[in-house]
């Protein structure tokens, strides 16, 4: 709920309808404002004296070169001897069969007649020697590390573990925490809502909608306009 500011003793509920007074309704001033001055200049047509060149940027631009007469090419005539025709030739005619050879046919080629031919056989087999004799002497095992390692009488390493035993202070327990020492209390007020229908609440009932929703009124603001109404209407005695 809110108050209209036109009607200062009505106020406004979610049911109601809304004010329809408007600032710009209420504070417009109306003004008689004539039409708009045109400042467009008048538009009229004035013809040329002078009479319409034709004359163009390529007219005026343009050289005109003497050429000749684009000549004809005609392709030369083919000869055509005239008679019969006597089928001689300059060329030399090959011959039908040419004269054989009578001796035969030596078929050897250069890697035939150049190749020499190397005794050659299969290469003996790497075979293992036969007079080895294993040693007689005994297995020599030792190493580097049993040569030169001294060995030192050592206990076993000691614990460094703390003991399993509870801590026990002479103190007596301090129980204080952060947020015992440093709470503040606080008075905590009661709801207004829990408060509207009973002797402690601020509030007055206005009015109920029809859905059941109620709406509460301050009690100065009742007072405040009960003071104002006073004034506005004094009562005569």
């Amino acid at each position: 709920k809110h108050r209209c500011p036109h009607r200062p003793y009505g106020i406004i509920g979610k049911g109601d309808q809304p004010c329809a007074v408007t600032e710009y309704r209420s504070e417009f001033i109306p003004r008689e404002v004539g039409m708009r001055e045109s400042f467009k200049p008048d538009y009229k047509f004035q013809p040329s004296g002078v009479p319409l060149d034709d004359q163009t940027t390529h007219k005026h631009d343009y050289i005109k070169h003497s050429l000749d007469k684009a000549r004809s090419f005609k392709p030369e005539e083919v000869y055509i001897p005239h008679g019969d025709f006597d089928s001689l030739t300059i060329t030399a005619i090959r011959p039908t069969e040419r004269p054989g050879v009578d001796a035969k046919f030596d078929g050897n080629t250069t890697y035939l007649g150049d190749y020499r031919k190397w005794p050659g056989g299969r290469p003996p087999a790497i075979k293992s020697q036969s007079g080895y004799e294993p040693p007689s002497m005994p297995f020599e095992g030792m190493s580097t590390y049993k040569g030169h390692y001294i060995p030192h009488d050592s206990g076993p390493q000691r614990s460094y573990k703390p003991e399993n035993a509870a801590f026990r202070s002479t103190v007596p327990f301090d129980d204080a925490t952060m947020y015992r020492t440093e709470f503040t209390p606080k008075e905590i007020e009661a709801c207004p809502a829990t408060l509207l229908d009973s002797p402690r609440s601020n509030f007055i009932h206005h009015h109920t909608e029809p859905t059941g929703h109620k709406f509460y009124q301050p009690h100065h603001e009742l007072q405040t306009q009960y003071q104002q109404q006073q004034q506005q209407y004094p009562i005569s005695v």
